[in-house]
């Protein structure tokens, strides 16, 4: 049996390592936008107090109600364009009482919704990232780095991020599905140890993988913002795990099949040649058989005619003088 989830960290690992990379240094980004430590008490002041009449709230110094942003980045490799709101910005969230909440639209290769939500209003910093995308087109990839590779078309998908970091702790979920998906296991390098395999077996294994419907990649996030962490689950993993053993079975009954025929015609061929032999023993032997079986029939035939027996029998044995020559 093959451990799928050795065999999806195989296929899957380095994919995965990359994106989820960037997208930590996207909530380090947040981070430092909005400083854990920002909305603090206020400055003491040497001097001086402020009296607020009845009826007025004290507001902080600097606050951003709405602002409109656009910008370039690059997000899995690609370009695209930024656009989206910042609101309720303030250096004073705890007067304010109002988490900051950014929105933004990706537009191009990837048409990501993302908002992100900066809450500075207690005790301990709270950030939640947010993402979705369903027009996601993957490019084609190949999986898998030593013998057992793996070619998965590209295709239209879906992504969907929900991280949280309280405090320093990291929290939340990324998930991909692929649809229309299509498999398609490859020859290894000339120097892997898989470059043999038997193409029979990577047909089977493909039949096996054309019933996977789509693939689904979650990364469950952990760990803290300088050391994350992620356990990484997919499909193709166990299907593939279970494609090669299906296959491995099949071609396996099938090649019993063929050697249970060939040690069959051959036991037929041993049998057909031991009767033959058989045979030809029987014809050596029947002659010596049958000579005193008809000596003794003639002899009781003799015996049934009347005669007396001692008198046939001395009628029947030659002289003494001939006996003793």
């Amino acid at each position: 049996p093959i451990d799928a989830s050795s065999l999806t960290a195989y296929l899957l690992g380095e994919e995965v390592a990359g994106p989820m990379a960037e997208l930590i240094d996207w909530l380090r980004w947040v981070r430092r936008m909005a400083p854990a430590g920002s909305g603090g008490a206020a400055p003491q002041r040497s001097r001086g107090v402020d009296v607020l009449f009845a009826g007025l709230e004290r507001r902080p110094d600097v606050l951003v109600e709405r602002l409109t942003i656009s910008g370039a980045a690059r997000i899995g490799g690609r370009p695209v364009e930024l656009a989206g709101t910042l609101t309720d910005f303030t250096t004073q969230p705890t007067l304010h009482g109002q988490p900051a909440t950014l929105s933004l639209t990706a537009s191009g290769a990837v048409p990501l919704k993302l908002r992100a939500i900066l809450d500075r209003t207690g005790p301990t910093p709270r950030d939640e990232l947010l993402a979705d995308c369903d027009g996601l087109s993957l490019p084609a990839l190949r999986l898998g780095a030593g013998g057992l590779a793996m070619a998965v078309d590209g295709g239209p998908a879906s992504l969907s991020v929900s991280l949280l970091l309280e405090g320093d702790t990291l929290s939340g979920d990324v998930q991909l599905i692929q649809q229309q998906l299509a498999v398609t296991p490859q020859r290894g390098p000339a120097s892997s140890p898989a470059s043999g395999i038997n193409a029979s077996l990577r047909d089977a294994v493909a039949r096996q993988l054309d019933q996977m419907p789509s693939l689904v990649t979650r990364l469950s996030v952990g760990g803290t913002l300088e050391q994350p962490s992620w356990a990484l689950w997919s499909n193709l993993g166990p299907a593939v795990s279970q494609a090669v053993e299906t296959a491995v079975a099949d071609i396996a009954e099938a090649q019993a099949g063929r050697l249970l025929t060939a040690t069959q015609a051959e036991v037929d061929e041993q049998l057909a040649r031991f009767d033959e032999e058989i045979a030809a023993v029987a014809a050596r032997v029947t002659p010596l058989v049958n000579g005193p079986s008809g000596a003794i029939e003639q002899l009781a035939a003799g015996l049934g005619a009347g005669a007396s027996p001692l008198g046939r029998l001395g009628r029947s044995l030659p002289a003494a003088a001939q006996l003793l020559k």
